[in-house]
């Protein structure tokens, strides 16, 4: 008897402990679940039930049917007794303190003790308004890239569309020649040469390797005439996993053709600039051989005369006038073998002009006004002008330097 006894004992404890075991994980389980019979009277309520409908298993009790609590039979019995169970039923309640709650419900046919349908329930009031927000969200967005004048599309990792604006499905069905829905291959060689699919296939796995980048390209699915920009970027999850990319093409034709008109100009006035320097050169030379020629008919033909003329005996106020004449036909040629030292030393016809100013004193600033040239203009010529001389990042003064010479 004594062994019975304790066998009997244990059997207790253990049954106790089980059902212990399965009230604490029906406490802390989301889902509130209760069992109902044949005629809807529960015959067992979940101790929980209070997470999610705000009543104690104790007033949850006294609705008595499901039917009280739902509002409506959530279901046809014969529906269930011949599937055996309906799932995901979703349904609107009221709870305990007034706020309106949405339920997911699932109905099992179970036979527990009298009971005959275990009802399952979640509460996806949470996910439902997180939907909603998700769902304007996108309706925002998309309404915003539908009224853009650029294409976009998007694909997942297999190049299959998932999302695109009307202008890039209008294109794309123009160039396939029937109308393009989501899941479309973009890669299909029925619709793409090779030369499009080799193309797109290696800036698709590019941007499903998880690189962003920019590519001009003209897209012969888009148009054969058009330059686009086209934009590539991967769509990922929190941990990094690339699920698909976005590419957003912008039409660049008329600033290719912008820029390339731009550089016809610029080519032609650089070869304006190009002949009228040469031509100015040229100017500048000939006018200094002229000098040249002057300089040496003054001091061969004109300047001896006078130096012999200044060894006569005249009287002084004679003498005055020919020292004079003398003074003023120096003076006068010496410019022309000053401008020819600094030609000789590659200087530009502007450098030149610039180095005699400083010659006879003028400051940089007086320079700029003189010659209307902004200073900033003749600090450049100034340390080109010391470059040449050989005497760049010297302590020399440059005035008298360029008098020396």
């Amino acid at each position: 008897m004594s062994s019975v006894y304790n066998d009997k004992t244990i059997a207790n404890k253990t049954l106790q402990e089980s059902e212990e075991f399965y009230r604490q994980i029906l406490i802390n389980i989301s889902d509130t679940i209760f069992i109902t019979n044949d005629k809807d009277e529960f015959t067992y309520i979940c101790p929980n039930v209070d997470h999610n409908f705000g009543y104690t298993s104790e007033e949850f009790m006294t609705f008595k049917t499901s039917k009280r609590v739902f509002g409506k039979n959530l279901f046809i019995q014969k529906e269930l007794i011949d599937k055996g169970e309906l799932k995901n039923i979703e349904c609107k309640i009221t709870d305990k303190f007034g706020k309106q709650q949405i339920m997911l419900v699932s109905v099992k046919r179970v036979a527990i003790n009298k009971g005959t349908n275990l009802f399952t329930c979640r509460n996806i009031t949470s996910l439902k308004k997180t939907e909603k927000i998700l769902s304007e969200k996108k309706a925002n967005i998309f309404s915003l890239i539908e009224n853009m004048d650029e294409i976009i599309w998007s694909i997942n990792t297999n190049c299959e569309l998932v999302q695109a604006n009307s202008l890039f499905k209008k294109k794309l069905s123009e160039h396939v020649k029937y109308d393009v829905s989501d899941n479309e291959y973009l890669l299909n060689d029925k619709n793409f040469t090779r030369v499009e699919i080799k193309q797109w296939k290696q800036l698709y796995n590019k941007v499903l390797s998880g690189k962003r980048f920019r590519k001009e390209a003209i897209a012969t699915f888009l148009s054969n005439k058009k330059v686009f920009d086209f934009y590539f970027n991967p769509i990922r999850t929190d941990d990094g996993t690339v699920l698909g990319a976005t590419i957003f093409g912008v039409d660049i034709t008329s600033k290719k053709k912008d820029e390339e008109k731009l550089k016809k100009q610029q080519k032609e006035l650089s070869e304006t600039n190009t002949a009228l320097k040469v031509l100015l050169k040229r100017n500048y030379e000939s006018n200094l051989e002229t000098e040249e020629k002057i300089r040496l008919h003054l001091t061969s033909s004109i300047l001896p005369y006078l130096k012999k003329l200044k060894s006569l005996k005249l009287n002084k106020q004679a003498k005055n006038a020919v020292e004079n004449i003398e003074k003023s036909l120096n003076d006068l040629s010496e410019p022309f073998s000053q401008n020819l030292q600094l030609l000789r030393l590659q200087l530009t016809p502007s450098e030149i002009q610039i180095a005699n100013l400083i010659r006879n004193g003028k400051s940089s600033k007086e320079i700029a006004h003189s010659l209307n040239l902004s200073l900033k203009t003749i600090e450049f010529h100034r340390k080109n002008i010391r470059r040449k001389l050989g005497i760049k990042n010297k302590k020399i003064n440059l005035q008298n330097y360029i008098a020396s010479l």
